[in-house]
């Protein structure tokens, strides 16, 4: 079994205030959980107005098929939110 995790770091610059910034942060995880079977949460910056760090994972029985759906996160969240996409990362863990 495979876990593979994508640390995705947002700058939202348009957000004013913390609420403007939730419902930016709120339209992220409501796009990319039904688009693709991960789960997703804030997990960082919960305080801070324009920045966000979101978690998503996956899991699978082989490092190809959640490196793949991994994959897919990351093109999509390039092609949906290139001006507030600050970094992505990739982590991955063999149980």
């Amino acid at each position: 079994m495979v876990i593979g995790v994508a640390i995705i770091d947002f700058y939202i610059q348009d957000a004013l205030s913390l609420k403007e910034k939730r419902h930016y942060v709120r339209s992220i995880k409501d796009k990319l959980v039904s688009n693709f079977k991960i789960s997703v949460s804030e997990i960082d910056f919960h305080d801070s107005w324009q920045r966000s760090r979101i978690g998503v994972a996956v899991i699978g029985k082989d490092k190809e098929g959640v490196n793949q759906v991994l994959s897919s996160v990351v093109k999509f969240s390039q092609k949906n939110w290139p001006d507030i996409l600050l970094d992505i990362s990739l982590e991955f863990l063999n149980l």
